[in-house]
């Protein structure tokens, strides 16, 4: 039985959640562009916001405005023009551009990108003290709780990986007696703390606010490594990232490095945007770059010099003429 439903069960229905604006012409004349995060609580949804505000501070009349998402379907918004910018992850939108799976349609070659290496992605595994520190016996054993990100996110792809590696589903989790709690961050943290369930699961920006806040409830719970033979396997089939979140990222949760998969965070734009927009927002982003490890830690390692190289879809000509007006492209 589960606890809590999503209320997104497809990539319809959670884009009719998200999608709250659409492209409008402001009475100032100014155009309304929506960016796309994650779920609300997150990671991405928080630096989004520092963005946009960056962006619009250095040049108002771009107006950019932040919408939920998720790192799996929002390669799906921006090919539909549900939204001009958006955050995904590495592997997801090559495979979107190329219309390989989990895109099997037409290629979405609407997608073009201001940039990779913004921000590493590393999932947070978080345990109940109680709780079977084994996974593998955890997960395919009876009573298995856990609470992850909504459906159609890259953080609920990831899972449906792990239940598979381990030679499990959903159904037969929930039929021995377990329970699967999708939500957002504040929900899924919730859940956790209060015990409905007994593991989280989601990749977010490190430190991340939100996986703080569960080290200061009456819960003890603890930041664990994900297994080395997972990890193993998540790299070498779908080429995931291998890392650790160092020790003293989240005091009260760990006393030492946690090894964990990552992603790479990916900005995607559409290609129906203006080379001219696409520049201001290139721009101005990399000429305040000083200001986004304020905006969020993981930001810190943005290199612009090598941003515009080894792109998995094309770089946005708005976004290379900045690049190149600032010194970073040749």
């Amino acid at each position: 039985m589960r606890l809590l439903k999503s209320p997104v069960r497809s990539v319809a229905r959670y884009a009719a959640a998200a999608v709250f604006i659409s492209i409008s012409v402001l009475s100032s004349g100014a155009s309304a562009m929506k960016w796309l995060a994650g779920p609300q609580g997150g990671g991405w949804y928080a630096m989004a916001e520092g963005l946009t505000a960056l962006v619009n501070r250095d040049d108002p009349s771009l107006d950019l405005k932040v919408a939920a998402g998720g790192g799996k379907e929002n390669p799906l918004h921006i090919q539909a023009g549900r939204g001009q910018i958006g955050m995904s992850i590495d592997f997801l939108v090559a495979a979107a551009y190329a219309g390989k799976a989990p895109y099997e349609d037409t290629p979405m070659t609407k997608i073009n990108t201001l940039g990779a290496g913004w921000s590493p992605l590393p999932f947070h595994l978080l345990r109940a003290a109680t709780a079977n520190p084994d996974l593998r016996a955890a997960i395919t054993g009876r009573g298995f709780r856990i609470a992850i990100p909504p459906k159609d996110t890259s953080d609920e792809l990831t899972f449906q990986r792990v239940l598979a590696f381990y030679g499990t589903s959903y159904d037969r989790i929930e039929r021995d007696g377990g329970a699967i709690v999708f939500g957002n961050y504040d929900q899924i943290a919730a859940a956790l703390k209060e015990g409905k369930v007994d593991y989280l699961f989601g990749a977010t920006t490190k430190p991340a606010s939100v996986i703080t806040d569960i080290g200061n409830g009456p819960r003890e719970i603890a930041l664990t490594a994900m297994p080395a033979d997972l990890m193993t396997s998540l790299a070498t089939t779908y080429g995931y990232g291998r890392g650790v979140i160092p020790n003293g990222t989240y005091p009260k949760l760990q006393s030492s490095d946690v090894e964990t998969t990552f992603m790479e965070t990916i900005f995607m734009i559409s290609a129906d945007v203006s080379e001219d927009e696409a520049y201001r927002v290139t721009k101005a982003l990399l000429k305040h770059r000083a200001e986004l490890a304020s905006i969020n830690a993981s930001l810190a390692g943005f290199d612009p010099a090598k941003a515009w190289q080894n792109l998995p879809v094309p770089l946005h000509p708005g976004a290379a003429r900045a690049y190149r007006e600032l010194g970073y492209m040749k």
